[in-house]
């Protein structure tokens, strides 16, 4: 599970290699000489590994049938010193095998292969860089076969650099029906969690950033597919007999620059599966996680179930780790109720169950999420105007600026008043939200 994990923090870049920009034939020989390097290493027949093969070869545009009868990598010019590089592009996440013994034999083959007579300290500045130490990678970017394809070795680094950091775990938890996958997708920017008001999945969806934006989301639900389709993204392998489901993709989030990683937990109020509880609950108890969200649904609030569940959190975890979210707030009726009100008299419902000082934050999870998702297009359908002009009105007649301004602050963020669409994330309270998790992320 952990190789998993870190695999999924790496975003795909061979496309931002310049052999991505050869002829037909450089790049075949590129590919078939990486292969061979990597079947050298006990990881050729890694799903993971196998999957990225394919990757490649669809970005490549090349030929995914093993042979190596032609691979001669002193054909392809200086290109071929960005091969071990790519190496460590597909295997990063095997951290003990780029400091082993095997990898080093893998490096002296490449270069005996290159005829090159590289120094040892040399040699070992390549293998420190692998594992991700800074000063190597300085002294790597500055040698002179390589200092033309620095852009592209920064992506290597960063790309690294990223997947070795501690990632900030997020859990969310919630009643049936209360919005969590539609916040999830708000977060993140795009459709990854069905969201409908009724049990979803009895798994533990895992959702993992990664630092580029690459336009692949992997998925881990029995199989391995690195450039699942929508389909594969919102059902579940019936073949998966464990509890995971782990998804990965660039979060289009204040986010975007954090190592995080999102648990989805089933909703615990659903009478047809007990499993659904049992899976919240463990995970609650496990305590692995930085932060918990708690996910409220504004129109439904203070019931039986949620009191229930309300007190099982408040027995088993730490108080500072909650974050209270009344999501659907765009469903109120702005004439009749007003959200300052709502938002104060839960604060006094959670005081009175027990939590000291609650942090409460209203959104609306789906006035972000169209916000995320239509920022960026310029020919828009009359029926997602009709959507965001609603919403826009809606929420700017409750006004939740009001609401943060006075309880938080600190949090600045910045007017789109010239772009209603984007002007609509603030009014949604996410940006908000964002902005608080990433200071707790700091």
């Amino acid at each position: 599970m952990l190789d998993i994990l870190n695999a999924f923090a790496h975003s795909q870049i061979i496309h931002k290699n310049p052999v991505f920009n050869s002829d037909d034939k450089t790049k075949q020989i590129y590919f078939n000489c990486l292969r061979k390097y990597i079947e050298s290493t006990p990881y050729k027949n890694d799903r993971f590994v196998k999957e990225q093969f394919k990757i490649y070869s669809m970005i490549l545009r090349v030929n995914n049938i093993k042979d190596y009868s032609s691979v001669n990598p002193n054909q392809l010019g200086d290109i071929k010193y960005l091969i071990p590089f790519d190496l460590v592009a597909i295997l990063g996440y095997k951290r003990k095998f780029l400091s082993s013994l095997q990898m080093k034999f893998t490096i002296y083959k490449m270069l005996n292969d290159f005829e090159l007579d590289i120094s040892n300290q040399m040699i070992n500045t390549m293998i420190h860089t692998m594992i991700g130490e800074k000063s190597s990678w300085n002294r790597i970017l500055k040698y002179s076969k390589l200092k033309q394809y620095q852009k592209y070795l920064n992506f290597v680094m960063n790309n690294c650099k990223f997947a070795r950091r501690r990632p900030f775990k997020i859990m969310i938890t919630a009643t049936m029906s209360a919005g969590k996958s539609s916040l999830i997708n708000a977060i993140v920017g795009k459709n990854i969690c069905k969201s409908q008001n009724l049990a979803c999945t009895n798994k533990i969806h895992k959702i993992i950033s990664k630092p580029y934006e690459d336009k692949f989301i992997y998925k881990s639900d029995y199989e391995i597919y690195l450039n699942a389709n929508q389909y594969d993204i919102l059902n579940d392998n019936s073949d998966n007999s464990s509890n995971d489901i782990i998804i990965s993709t660039y979060f289009n989030s204040v986010l975007k620059e954090k190592r995080t990683i999102i648990y989805d937990s089933p909703g615990v109020n659903f009478s047809g599966n007990e499993n659904h509880k049992i899976l919240s609950q463990d995970m609650i108890e496990e305590n692995d996680y930085d932060l918990l969200i708690y996910v409220m649904n504004a129109t439904q609030l203070s019931t039986n179930d949620e009191y229930e569940h309300l007190k099982y959190v408040l027995k088993n975890i730490n108080k500072k780790k909650i974050i209270f979210v009344i999501n659907k707030i765009d469903l109120l009726d702005e004439d009749k109720e007003n959200c300052n009100d709502i938002v104060n008299s839960q604060i006094k419902y959670l005081e009175n169950i027990g939590f000291k000082n609650p942090v409460v934050m209203p959104i609306s999870a789906i006035a972000a999420y169209l916000s995320k998702s239509l920022s960026d297009k310029k020919d828009l359908k009359r029926s997602d105007l009709t959507k965001i002009y609603a919403l826009y009105d809606k929420l700017e007649s409750l006004n939740l600026s009001s609401y943060y301004k006075k309880y938080f602050s600190d949090i600045k963020i910045l007017e789109n008043n010239d772009d209603e669409i984007k002007q609509l994330l603030k009014l949604s309270g996410l940006e908000y939200l964002e902005k608080y998790i990433a200071k707790r992320c700091n």
